[in-house]
């Protein structure tokens, strides 16, 4: 069994971009957010950890661009872009959920796990 959820093409993520694909296989209709930053890709769970509701419903408006962080259309949480933990708001401290992100051969690889941190 394949633990990869979803593969996209490099070049339709760009710097403090964001793209939204489904989670396989899931109950609850969940979503993963794949973002960059500082050149690097990671992906998300959108689930915010203070209610659970989705961190966002188009991914065009993630990003709470002037402090590079990630915002919950919600309560207006912002998350640190890098650990996906939680700076400023209801759930301060608590993290989203993770998922391992390989870039190669021009494709981004989202795979079940946890990603080590960096």
């Amino acid at each position: 069994m394949s633990n990869v959820i979803a593969i996209v093409k490099s070049e339709e993520l760009v710097e403090l971009g964001a793209l939204m694909v489904d989670l396989p296989q899931n109950a609850d209709g969940l979503k993963v957010l794949i973002t960059r930053f500082e050149g690097k890709v990671r992906a998300w769970i959108n689930s915010c950890p203070h209610d659970g509701r989705p961190l966002c419903r188009d991914p065009a408006f993630l990003w709470e661009k002037r402090k590079k962080l990630l915002q919950c259309m919600n309560h207006q949480a912002l998350f640190n872009a890098k650990t996906g933990i939680c700076e400023e708001g209801p759930c301060k401290g608590k993290s989203l959920y993770g998922l391992i992100t390989k870039e190669k051969n021009n494709q981004i690889i989202v795979s079940k796990g946890e990603p080590k941190n960096g």
